[in-house]
């Protein structure tokens, strides 16, 4: 059972991972040992917005989101990706832990998102966000 669960977190992450780079694991470049969770550990935390999907970058400056607070949950997010796609089990964290930290993470993108954009509604209002 313990090893299913962690196994379903690596699976998780490498599509976090997926998600925020633009690539796919089995990616052309990805040769001789290197992955998806190398080109991206390997990004941290300095060289983390070179690797990130440029669509992504770009609907954040269109909303005027592209703020220091905003790049640094984006490494958070980054760095949940990598630590949960690690090669060995016990170097996972465990899904209670991953949700513990993107709400934390959620949270404060909300408050930076307010403070950007007073007049909209909070994403926790909404009635489709899962508790």
């Amino acid at each position: 059972m313990a090893w299913e669960v962690l196994h379903h977190v690596y699976s998780y992450d490498i599509l976090l991972l997926e998600l925020f780079t633009g690539k796919s694991p089995v990616d052309e470049t990805f040769q001789d040992g290197f992955n998806l969770h190398n080109f991206v550990k390997n990004s941290l935390p300095d060289r983390v917005l070179e690797i990130i999907d440029q669509s992504v970058l770009e609907e954040a400056a269109y909303k005027g989101d592209l703020k220091t607070e905003w790049i640094e949950c984006l490494i958070s997010l980054v760095q949940i990706g990598v630590t949960c796609s690690a090669e060995y089990l016990q170097d996972r964290m465990n899904m209670r832990q991953v949700l513990d930290r993107l709400h934390l993470i959620r949270d404060r993108i909300l408050r930076v998102g307010r403070q950007s954009h007073p007049m909209s509604v909070p994403v926790r209002d909404s009635k489709y966000l899962m508790q």
